[in-house]
C-alpha cells in the first residue's frame, strides 16, 4: 500500500480515522483532509470547511494531508513554492492539482469511542 499520511504537529488522528481517510483515497484519488479552505477574490464568498458529512472539493486542505506516497517527489517537491508566504499546505493542493490534474477533498470521520475522535479543529481569518 503506497497511501502516505502526513501532518502537522498539533493534530492528532485515532486509527479507525486514518484507515477511513484510506479508503476515501482508494475510491477517489486526490489529497484528501478533515479541514481546508475555499479561495476567493472575494472575501464573502471564501469560507474554511471543517470536517463536513460529505466529501466537500477545497483549494487546500490544511493540518493533515492523505495522499500517495510517490506524489511528495512526483508533484509537490517538482517546482517550489510561489513565494515564502505560500505555505506548504497550498503548494502541496496546487502541485498535485498542476501535475496530476487531481483535486483536495475534505470530509470529516466518523467518531468512535476513542476520546481524541472528537478533535475538532479551531479556524480562523484573522491574523
Amino acid at each position: 500500500d503506497h497511501a502516505k499520511r502526513s501532518r502537522d504537529g498539533d493534530t492528532v488522528f485515532v486509527a479507525g480515522a486514518v484507515g477511513q481517510y484510506v479508503k476515501h483515497m482508494r475510491k477517489q484519488p486526490g489529497v484528501w483532509g478533515h479541514a481546508g479552505h475555499v479561495r476567493s477574490i472575494d472575501p464573502e464568498t471564501a469560507r474554511w470547511v471543517d470536517r463536513p458529512r460529505n466529501p466537500s472539493v477545497v483549494d487546500y486542505a490544511n493540518a493533515a494531508w492523505f495522499l500517495e506516497t510517490s506524489w511528495i517527489s512526483g508533484a509537490f517537491l517538482r517546482e517550489p513554492a510561489q513565494s515564502r508566504l505560500t505555505g506548504e499546505d497550498m503548494h502541496l493542493s496546487y502541485m498535485v492539482r498542476k501535475v496530476l490534474g487531481l483535486e483536495t477533498r475534505v470530509v470529516g470521520w466518523k467518531r468512535d469511542k476513542h476520546p481524541l475522535s472528537h478533535y475538532r479543529l479551531g479556524m480562523t481569518d484573522k491574523t
